[in-house]
C-alpha cells in the first residue's frame, strides 16, 4: 500500500510541473557567434557575442535588438533583418555608432529566412567590423560559428527531478 501512495504521490507532484517547450518555440531567441578576424587590423583577434530577436514581432526587420560583442567598441543602434531587399536568402544582423563603429553579421541560408521562427540552417556566415562609418578599415571573419544559444532548465522542473529522486531512494531504502 506504501508504494502505491508514494507513485500517486509523484504522479501529484509532476502535475505540477510546468512542461517546457522546446527551444524552438521560444519568443525571445538568443543566438551566440564566435570566430577570430582573419584580416584586417584584428586579424588574429578572437571574439564572442549574442544577439536576440523576438519571435512575436516583426518576421522581416527588428530594431533595438540586444547585441554583445566582445571586441571592444560602443553601438548605439542595432537591428535584424530577414531577407533584405533583392538578398532573400539572407540575414543581416547589424550594430552601429553614428559616425563610429559598425559590426555587421551575414548569414546566409539553403532557404529564406523570417524571424517570427528561429533561423533556418546556415550555410555560411561572416563578421564585419570597422571602426569608421566609411569601412575604410575593415576586420572580417568569413567563417563565423552561429549557433542558437541552450535554454537553462527551468526551475520548477529541477525541482521536481529532486524530489522524484528523494521520493524514489527513500522508496528503495524501504524496500531493502
Amino acid at each position: 500500500m506504501k508504494i502505491t501512495r508514494s507513485i500517486a504521490l509523484l504522479i501529484a507532484l509532476l502535475g505540477f510541473v510546468h512542461i517546457t517547450t522546446s527551444v524552438a518555440t521560444a519568443t525571445p531567441l538568443t543566438y551566440q557567434y564566435s570566430g577570430t578576424f582573419d584580416t584586417g587590423p584584428l586579424a588574429g583577434t578572437d571574439y564572442t557575442g549574442t544577439f536576440t530577436y523576438d519571435t512575436a514581432g516583426d518576421p522581416n526587420l527588428q530594431t533595438g535588438i540586444p547585441i554583445t560583442f566582445s571586441v571592444p567598441s560602443t553601438f548605439d543602434t542595432s537591428q535584424i533583418e530577414a531577407h533584405p531587399t533583392a538578398i532573400p536568402l539572407f540575414t543581416l544582423v547589424d550594430e552601429t555608432q553614428a559616425g563610429g563603429f559598425s559590426l555587421h553579421i551575414s548569414i546566409v541560408h539553403p532557404v529564406s529566412p523570417e524571424l517570427n521562427q528561429p533561423l533556418p540552417p546556415m550555410a555560411a556566415a561572416s563578421v564585419f567590423l570597422s571602426p569608421d562609418p566609411n569601412f575604410a578599415v575593415l576586420s572580417i571573419d568569413n567563417d563565423t560559428l552561429v549557433t542558437l544559444a541552450t535554454a537553462e532548465p527551468d526551475a520548477a522542473l529541477l525541482l521536481t527531478t529532486g524530489l522524484a529522486g528523494l521520493l524514489g531512494l527513500s522508496w528503495r531504502r524501504r524496500r531493502a
